[in-house]
């Protein structure tokens, strides 16, 4: 199994874990404002994923031994029909006949697979406009009809077997597409609003947050970046002073781009404080580090009077 499917399969398995561990505890999560609604979409999009899978899965493989059977079939009957063809043309001086039934079965072996039926199609038309004048070479009606048959059963599975692979495609887009706009839902959204029980039901948010943590993920070295603006203006602070403490107290100093960065850092709660000359102290108090994540956050600070 890939890295990317065995990545998609751990976020599918992550989606139904929280939306079952949501239903087990739904009255103290439908307590925060919009989160029923918020979680009604996340589920409805999951039951998308379920029915996107099996057909973003299935498999063309087992279709590569009926296209050698076919490809080959008509690579016999093109190639006797054409021999024939330029053995009657090499025989009156036709040259142009002769450079147009110039196929090995080489030659067609390097055409596209789209392009096989075509270019056998004009074997058959010459082979039948010169029937009478080709059976001394070995080309009858039977073997024409063989021709014939071979060339409208190599573009029925071409063409059938292109639009199969058109359709999986666009399958897993769109599983792609629902599972990426519901890992946005969740580690946007969801987590924000569940976020907010920290003070009032801390376990439930721990038990949310470590629900999200049993599934491994595209591992990320946990870190977070702090960017630091003035207030109203969205003006970059150069030299604030950011310190996230949990136990130890971690200190970054913002860039020309009014950024600190973690990096690496512990996942879990801090307190984060941001000082800088000319401007009041920001203290924002239960700051969650995901683990495995590039966390972000935006701090305002307010001009000293």
């Amino acid at each position: 199994m890939s890295k990317i499917r065995k990545e998609l399969d751990a976020k599918i398995k992550m989606f139904k874990a929280i939306a079952a561990l949501y239903l087990s505890k739904k009255v103290r999560f439908d307590v925060i404002p919009a989160f029923a609604a918020a979680m009604t979409l996340f589920t409805n999009r999951n039951d998308a994923i379920d029915e996107l899978v099996p057909l973003a899965s299935e498999d063309t493989k087992d279709t590569t031994a009926q296209r050698d059977v076919y490809r080959k079939a008509l690579y016999l009957s093109a190639t006797i029909a054409a021999k024939a063809i330029y053995s009657y043309a090499d025989s009156i001086g036709n040259l142009v006949l002769k450079g147009s039934m110039d196929w090995t079965e080489a030659k067609l072996d390097a055409l596209p697979l789209d392009q096989l039926g075509p270019n056998c199609e004009p074997i058959h038309e010459k082979g039948t406009e010169l029937l009478a004048s080709v059976t001394p070479f070995g080309l009858d009606q039977g073997k024409l009809d063989t021709l014939r048959s071979d060339i409208d059963t190599w573009v029925a599975w071409e063409s059938g077997t292109r639009n199969k692979q058109v359709a999986i495609t666009g399958y897993k887009q769109l599983l792609a597409k629902n599972v990426r706009e519901n890992m946005n839902l969740l580690t946007g959204r969801l987590d924000g609003m569940v976020f907010t029980l920290s003070g009032s039901d801390p376990a439930l948010v721990d038990l949310w947050f470590n629900t999200r943590d049993l599934v491994p993920l595209p591992k990320t070295v946990t870190q977070a970046k702090i960017i630091v603006k003035r207030k109203m203006t969205d003006e970059f602070i150069f030299g604030a002073e950011v310190q996230l403490v949990n136990g130890v107290v971690n200190t970054a100093i913002t860039n020309m781009d009014g950024e600190a960065e973690f990096k690496p850092i512990k996942y879990g709660y801090y307190l984060m404080r941001v000082t800088a000359p000319g401007y009041k102290p920001y203290v924002a108090y239960q700051l969650r580090i995901l683990k495995g994540k590039i966390n972000r956050f935006a701090v305002e600070l307010e001009p000293e009077v």
